[in-house]
This record gives C-alpha cells, structure tokens and sequence, in this order.
C-alpha cells in the first residue's frame, strides 16, 4: 500500500445552468489486489463531508465510489448506464440515480499520476437534478519516500 495525494475536482451545473465547483486535496492510500485499484481517503471541509471516508475502487471499464462515516453513499458508474444508490445522513435518506455520460481511466502505468473522469446526470428519487464532472487525479506522494 502506498500513500498518493488525492485532488479532486467536481462540477455540477444545475437546471438553472448555474455552476458549482469544489476542490479538494487529501492525502490516502491507493493499493492494488485482483486488477481492480483502491484509493481511500479522507473527506474534508473543503467537500463539506468531514468525517467521511472515500473508497474509490477503479476497474479498467467502470468506478465504484463508496463513502461511509457522516455520509454513507455507494455509487456505480458504468458508461452509458443508469445505476442506482442511496445517499443517506444524519437528516435521512435518497434515492439518487447516476447515468455516467463520459468515463475516461487512464492507465496506472509507473509513477505517473492516474486521472478518472466522469461526467454523468444525477437524479434525486427519480427528479434530475443536475449535470456533474470529476475529475480525479491520483499520484504518489513524493514525501512518503523516507
């Protein structure tokens, strides 16, 4: 297992056409078992999910983002597909639908940062709601190397 600096960049443009963008840089490990990448990190102020830790499990054609602690979410992105989830916090639970209209992985190919880009529709109990972008970016902490 090896410590990686986590950014990520999400977009989300709403039926009003209005943008929201938030940035956040973590720290978390990224491990590799059976094909299938993990990395694993912490929420921060900057996501506004304190207290939540992100899974991210990356295969060569799909992403699973699972969170769990003050938010617990388990979310499928297959291109081209609607999947279903739930998003559930202390105020309660939704059914919440994502249908991945671009999902791009880059290969992990030696110390070079790796990227994930998904664009997808997000509907809540069936309503869309609005249009998101990530974009992750997953590379080798340099300062990990003792």
């Amino acid at each position: 297992m090896k410590q990686v600096l986590v950014t990520v960049t999400g977009t989300q443009c709403d039926i009003n056409g209005e943008e929201h963008q938030i940035k956040l840089q973590a720290l978390g490990r990224c491990y590799e078992k059976n094909g299938v990448h993990y990395v694993i990190y912490e929420e921060n102020q900057s996501s506004g999910m304190q207290g939540t830790i992100t899974t991210l499990k990356i295969y060569p054609d799909h992403v699973v983002l699972l969170r769990s602690g003050e938010i617990e979410q388990k979310l499928d992105f297959y291109l081209q597909r609607k999947t279903y989830g739930q998003y559930t916090t202390a105020f309660g639970r939704m059914q919440i639908e994502v249908t991945a209209k671009v999902l791009e992985i880059s290969p992990w190919t030696g110390d070079n940062p790796v990227s994930v880009v998904i664009h997808y529709d997000l509907e809540i109990d069936g309503q869309w709601q609005s249009m998101n972008r990530l974009m992750i970016v997953i590379q080798e902490d340099k300062q990990d190397e003792h």
